[in-house]
């Protein structure tokens, strides 16, 4: 990652942008399931450490994180949907969007050891420790 302190953060506020709905959708989720946005934080700290353009930075962020709030939305409404899928589906989203394994192991990287004992049986990304 970075020492940069709250880079992480700042980024995700970019990609966020003026999105209100995002920033709902967002903290609906962390509601949910608390700890989901510094999930999204330690992610963009860790594409942060890529060293990519910041407007690189910037986009990719955009993308996976809008994929995952988009999976969680379409997916609320489903029969029995809980907590669990609250955050399965977010991840799951934004892993999509992931352009390559480097991407999507830090994806894994960012949950926390809780967060990918939670989802582990319903996300493939999860089951493999990211060390």
């Amino acid at each position: 990652m970075t020492d940069e302190p709250n880079v992480g953060a700042r980024l995700l506020k970019r990609a966020l942008g003026r999105s209100l709905r995002q920033r709902r959708t967002l903290a609906e989720i962390e509601e949910q399931v608390p700890g989901t946005r510094a999930f999204a934080v330690r992610f963009a700290a860790s594409v942060h450490g890529l060293g990519m353009a910041d407007q690189e930075e910037v986009h990719l962020l955009r993308r996976c994180i809008a994929a995952g709030l988009s999976s969680y939305r379409l997916a609320r409404y489903q029969p029995e949907f809980d907590l669990v899928d609250a955050l399965a589906t977010f991840v799951a989203g934004l892993s999509q969007r992931c352009e390559d394994d480097r991407l999507r192991a830090l994806v894994a990287k960012a949950l926390t050891d809780r967060q990918r004992r939670l989802i582990a049986d319903r996300l493939p990304v999860c089951q493999a420790r990211a060390g």
